[in-house]
């Protein structure tokens, strides 16, 4: 890399960026050798003049601090220690990441606690960049600003089983991308229906859709129906079929089948079975069987 190589004896030499950044946000890079001097990198200055209007700047000296400085003011935050001293005649990496209200350092690939403003001067987020030299010798390298990637926002889509089964993850995507759909969900006694975006399950959701703000999807079931048939066990006569729906309680048809000789006394899901009752009788079975038992004489 190029070298500028400045020097002074109780002047202030300082060099700014021709016209103001055009970013509010960016990274300000470079590198710095020197054995004496008060060394200023500007980050938000005014104009060509950094006593007027104010200047933010970070200042390196003969100490183990970097002071943050704003000319024409005063500190504006407190000063950063860094355990170690950097003139001492080697090339040091400073990086400053600035956004709209905030700066934050790194010295050699140590990163620093971010300061963030709880104001800033107009000038801040449009303004000038450069270096300051006052009563000593500086070498410099690399000084570039590069602009702060945005960052990624991402949306939360949720899933609710709506009652039955068991929800799949949160997703967490970025925005304008898709969901990824989750398997179909199982719950026995009812059919899955897909995803849909209101609790009543009357829009249903694509998943081709890119989404752009947060979502909660709801899991549709149908209750699955089932056909009684009835089983005369040995009597006469007939009885239609009826139909049930899982988990809804319903009475069975009253019996129609007759045997000569036998009392019918209920209703069992097989030939030999006993006779259900109380809630059981409505419990849903693939068939059923009369019971009959002899009369008494």
């Amino acid at each position: 890399d190029k070298t500028l190589s400045v020097s002074n004896q109780s002047d202030n030499y300082y060099y700014l960026s021709s016209n103001p950044v055009s970013l509010s946000e960016f990274t300000l890079e470079t590198n710095i050798r020197y054995t004496k001097g008060l060394i200023n990198i500007f980050f938000a200055a005014g104009g060509h003049n950094v006593f007027d209007p104010q200047a933010y700047a970070l200042q390196f000296g003969d100490g183990e601090s970097i002071r943050l400085f704003r000319f024409g003011g005063d500190d504006f935050a407190p000063s950063i220690d860094m355990g170690k001293r950097v003139n001492d005649g080697q090339f040091h990496n400073v990086k400053i990441t600035k956004t709209s209200n905030s700066v934050a350092v790194s010295v050699d690939g140590t990163e620093y606690p971010a300061h963030t403003f709880d104001s800033v001067e107009n000038c801040y987020n449009s303004a000038y960049v450069g270096i300051g030299l006052w009563d000593g010798a500086l070498d410099v390298q690399t000084f570039k600003v590069t602009e702060i990637p945005a960052q990624p926002v991402y949306r939360t889509v949720k899933f609710d089983a709506n009652g039955h089964g068991t929800a799949p993850d949160t997703q967490t995507i970025p925005t304008g991308t898709t969901a990824t759909k989750p398997s179909d969900l199982s719950n026995t006694g009812y059919t899955f229906g897909g995803w849909y975006t209101d609790s009543d399950c009357t829009n249903a959701f694509d998943f081709d859709t890119a989404l752009t703000s947060d979502i909660t999807l709801y899991a549709k079931w149908t209750a699955n129906t089932y056909t009684v048939k009835f089983d005369a066990n040995g009597g006469s006569g007939s009885m239609a079929d009826e139909m049930f729906t899982y988990d809804t309680a319903q009475a069975l048809t009253a019996n129609a089948f007759t045997r000569d000789g036998f009392t019918f006394s209920g209703w069992a899901t097989a030939a030999s079975g006993s006779a259900v009752s109380g809630a059981d009788r409505y419990k849903i079975y693939a068939a059923y069987c009369g019971i009959f038992k002899h009369k008494a004489y």
